[in-house]
Protein backbone atom coordinates (compact mmCIF):
# COMPACT_ATOMS: atom_id res chain seq x y z
CA UNK A 1 0.00 0.00 0.00
CA UNK A 2 1.51 3.38 -0.76
CA UNK A 3 0.14 6.24 0.97
CA UNK A 4 0.67 10.18 0.67
CA UNK A 5 1.53 9.97 -3.02
CA UNK A 6 1.96 13.39 -4.76
CA UNK A 7 -1.04 15.04 -6.84
CA UNK A 8 -0.22 14.35 -10.57
CA UNK A 9 -2.12 16.87 -12.76
CA UNK A 10 -3.14 15.64 -16.10
CA UNK A 11 -1.08 16.72 -19.02
CA UNK A 12 -1.14 16.92 -22.76
CA UNK A 13 1.88 14.44 -23.99
CA UNK A 14 2.78 13.31 -20.82
CA UNK A 15 4.13 9.34 -20.66
CA UNK A 16 1.24 6.82 -20.75
CA UNK A 17 2.35 5.21 -17.47
CA UNK A 18 2.41 7.49 -14.07
CA UNK A 19 5.91 8.29 -12.44
CA UNK A 20 5.14 5.90 -9.81
CA UNK A 21 4.16 3.08 -11.92
CA UNK A 22 4.88 0.07 -10.36
CA UNK A 23 5.78 -3.41 -11.68
CA UNK A 24 5.15 -6.63 -10.05
CA UNK A 25 7.89 -9.39 -11.11
CA UNK A 26 7.85 -13.11 -9.69
CA UNK A 27 9.63 -15.97 -10.98
CA UNK A 28 8.69 -19.33 -8.62
CA UNK A 29 11.75 -21.63 -8.43
CA UNK A 30 11.05 -24.73 -11.03
CA UNK A 31 11.59 -28.33 -10.49
CA UNK A 32 12.83 -29.18 -13.83
CA UNK A 33 14.99 -26.02 -15.07
CA UNK A 34 16.57 -27.53 -17.73
CA UNK A 35 13.64 -28.86 -18.88
CA UNK A 36 11.73 -25.59 -19.60
CA UNK A 37 13.42 -23.44 -21.99
CA UNK A 38 11.83 -19.68 -21.03
CA UNK A 39 13.03 -20.20 -16.82
CA UNK A 40 15.89 -17.88 -17.27
CA UNK A 41 18.05 -16.94 -14.60
CA UNK A 42 21.14 -15.03 -16.60
CA UNK A 43 21.15 -12.38 -19.44
CA UNK A 44 23.10 -14.82 -21.34
CA UNK A 45 20.67 -17.00 -21.10
CA UNK A 46 17.69 -14.95 -22.62
CA UNK A 47 20.02 -13.57 -25.08
CA UNK A 48 20.81 -17.37 -25.93
CA UNK A 49 17.11 -17.81 -25.99
CA UNK A 50 16.01 -15.43 -28.04
CA UNK A 51 18.81 -16.10 -30.73
CA UNK A 52 17.27 -19.23 -31.54
CA UNK A 53 13.87 -17.50 -32.69
CA UNK A 54 15.42 -14.94 -34.68
CA UNK A 55 18.52 -16.20 -36.14
CA UNK A 56 16.39 -18.94 -37.21
CA UNK A 57 13.77 -16.92 -38.94
CA UNK A 58 16.82 -14.74 -40.59
CA UNK A 59 17.07 -17.00 -43.92
CA UNK A 60 18.52 -16.93 -47.09
CA UNK A 61 16.92 -16.79 -50.58
CA UNK A 62 17.41 -15.56 -54.07
CA UNK A 63 15.13 -13.00 -53.91
CA UNK A 64 17.01 -11.57 -51.04
CA UNK A 65 19.85 -11.72 -52.44
CA UNK A 66 18.31 -9.96 -55.63
CA UNK A 67 16.57 -7.21 -53.84
CA UNK A 68 19.92 -6.07 -51.62
CA UNK A 69 21.83 -6.14 -55.75
CA UNK A 70 19.01 -4.36 -57.28
CA UNK A 71 18.89 -1.99 -53.92
CA UNK A 72 22.36 -1.26 -54.05
CA UNK A 73 23.09 -1.11 -57.13
CA UNK A 74 25.36 1.61 -58.64
CA UNK A 75 26.59 2.64 -54.96
CA UNK A 76 29.80 2.56 -54.16
CA UNK A 77 30.03 3.52 -49.72
CA UNK A 78 29.42 1.76 -47.74
CA UNK A 79 26.81 4.47 -45.77
CA UNK A 80 25.11 4.81 -48.89
CA UNK A 81 24.27 1.15 -49.46
CA UNK A 82 23.53 0.55 -46.22
CA UNK A 83 21.10 3.63 -46.12
CA UNK A 84 19.55 2.16 -49.32
CA UNK A 85 18.64 -0.92 -47.62
CA UNK A 86 17.50 0.68 -44.46
CA UNK A 87 14.98 3.01 -46.16
CA UNK A 88 13.85 0.40 -48.32
CA UNK A 89 12.82 -1.74 -44.70
CA UNK A 90 11.40 1.67 -43.68
CA UNK A 91 8.68 2.20 -45.92
CA UNK A 92 7.51 -1.51 -45.72
CA UNK A 93 3.95 -0.61 -43.93
CA UNK A 94 3.96 -2.07 -40.54
CA UNK A 95 1.47 -4.58 -40.07
CA UNK A 96 1.21 -6.34 -35.85
CA UNK A 97 1.30 -10.16 -36.78
CA UNK A 98 0.06 -11.82 -33.77
CA UNK A 99 1.26 -15.41 -34.93
CA UNK A 100 3.31 -18.16 -32.64
CA UNK A 101 2.59 -16.00 -30.07
CA UNK A 102 3.26 -19.04 -27.61
CA UNK A 103 6.45 -19.49 -28.94
CA UNK A 104 9.42 -17.11 -27.68
CA UNK A 105 7.10 -14.28 -25.92
CA UNK A 106 6.16 -13.30 -29.65
CA UNK A 107 9.62 -12.51 -30.86
CA UNK A 108 9.59 -14.90 -33.13
CA UNK A 109 9.62 -12.94 -36.58
CA UNK A 110 8.66 -14.67 -39.81
CA UNK A 111 10.74 -15.88 -42.34
CA UNK A 112 12.85 -12.85 -44.06
CA UNK A 113 12.03 -13.96 -47.62
CA UNK A 114 8.34 -14.18 -46.18
CA UNK A 115 8.44 -10.39 -45.14
CA UNK A 116 9.85 -9.37 -48.66
CA UNK A 117 7.26 -10.92 -50.65
CA UNK A 118 4.36 -9.62 -48.21
CA UNK A 119 6.05 -5.85 -48.10
CA UNK A 120 4.70 -5.65 -44.53
CA UNK A 121 5.63 -6.91 -40.95
CA UNK A 122 5.70 -5.70 -37.13
CA UNK A 123 8.93 -4.49 -36.03
CA UNK A 124 10.57 -8.12 -35.20
CA UNK A 125 9.64 -8.94 -38.92
CA UNK A 126 10.47 -5.67 -40.51
CA UNK A 127 13.64 -6.04 -38.01
CA UNK A 128 14.47 -9.34 -39.10
CA UNK A 129 14.12 -8.37 -43.24
CA UNK A 130 16.60 -5.94 -42.45
CA UNK A 131 19.44 -8.02 -40.85
CA UNK A 132 18.81 -10.40 -43.84
CA UNK A 133 19.23 -7.85 -46.77
CA UNK A 134 22.04 -6.28 -44.88
CA UNK A 135 23.97 -9.92 -44.86
CA UNK A 136 24.01 -10.19 -48.33
CA UNK A 137 25.71 -6.75 -48.90
CA UNK A 138 28.55 -8.30 -46.12
CA UNK A 139 27.05 -6.06 -43.24
CA UNK A 140 26.36 -7.80 -39.63
CA UNK A 141 23.51 -6.28 -38.04
CA UNK A 142 21.75 -7.95 -34.78
CA UNK A 143 18.32 -7.88 -33.16
CA UNK A 144 18.13 -6.02 -30.17
CA UNK A 145 15.05 -5.94 -27.96
CA UNK A 146 14.09 -2.67 -26.26
CA UNK A 147 11.60 -1.61 -23.46
CA UNK A 148 9.54 1.33 -25.40
CA UNK A 149 6.80 2.35 -22.98
CA UNK A 150 8.15 1.70 -19.73
CA UNK A 151 9.44 4.79 -17.82
CA UNK A 152 11.70 2.95 -15.56
CA UNK A 153 13.81 1.42 -18.09
CA UNK A 154 14.86 -2.34 -17.95
CA UNK A 155 14.95 -3.78 -14.41
CA UNK A 156 18.92 -5.46 -15.20
CA UNK A 157 17.96 -7.55 -11.13
CA UNK A 158 14.74 -9.49 -13.31
CA UNK A 159 16.59 -11.60 -16.73
CA UNK A 160 13.54 -11.76 -18.55
CA UNK A 161 12.30 -10.84 -22.23
CA UNK A 162 8.59 -9.98 -20.87
CA UNK A 163 10.33 -7.03 -20.32
CA UNK A 164 10.85 -5.90 -23.99
CA UNK A 165 8.17 -4.69 -26.32
CA UNK A 166 9.86 -3.49 -29.38
CA UNK A 167 12.46 -5.05 -31.67
CA UNK A 168 15.00 -2.53 -33.33
CA UNK A 169 18.26 -3.40 -34.94
CA UNK A 170 22.30 -2.66 -34.05
CA UNK A 171 23.69 -2.18 -37.76
CA UNK A 172 27.88 -3.19 -37.28
CA UNK A 173 28.97 0.42 -38.47
CA UNK A 174 32.30 1.58 -39.57
CA UNK A 175 33.25 4.40 -37.79
CA UNK A 176 32.35 5.24 -34.41
CA UNK A 177 32.36 9.10 -35.14
CA UNK A 178 30.35 11.44 -33.05
CA UNK A 179 26.35 9.98 -34.36
CA UNK A 180 24.89 9.67 -31.27
CA UNK A 181 23.16 6.43 -32.55
CA UNK A 182 26.59 4.48 -32.87
CA UNK A 183 27.71 2.58 -29.84
CA UNK A 184 31.33 1.21 -29.61
CA UNK A 185 30.64 -1.84 -27.46
CA UNK A 186 34.10 -3.77 -27.13
CA UNK A 187 32.89 -7.06 -28.08
CA UNK A 188 31.00 -5.76 -31.50
CA UNK A 189 32.85 -2.59 -31.78
CA UNK A 190 30.77 0.38 -33.54
CA UNK A 191 27.05 -0.54 -33.42
CA UNK A 192 24.50 2.16 -35.37
CA UNK A 193 21.21 1.49 -33.29
CA UNK A 194 18.88 2.01 -36.01
CA UNK A 195 14.71 1.70 -35.60
CA UNK A 196 13.36 0.25 -38.97
CA UNK A 197 9.68 1.14 -38.02
CA UNK A 198 10.25 4.34 -37.53
CA UNK A 199 9.60 6.81 -40.37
Amino acid sequence: EWQDLPYMPAESRAPSLPANYVFIKFQPKLATPAKVEDAHSTWTEVARFAARYQDGSCDNSASLTAMAKKLTEGLTSPAARMGAICRFVQQCPYAEVDKNVGFGFGFQPRQASQVLVSRYGDCKDKANLLRALLREIGVAAYPVAVSAQTPAGVDPSWPSLLQFNHMIVAIKWFDSGLNPAVVDIPECGALLFFDPTSE
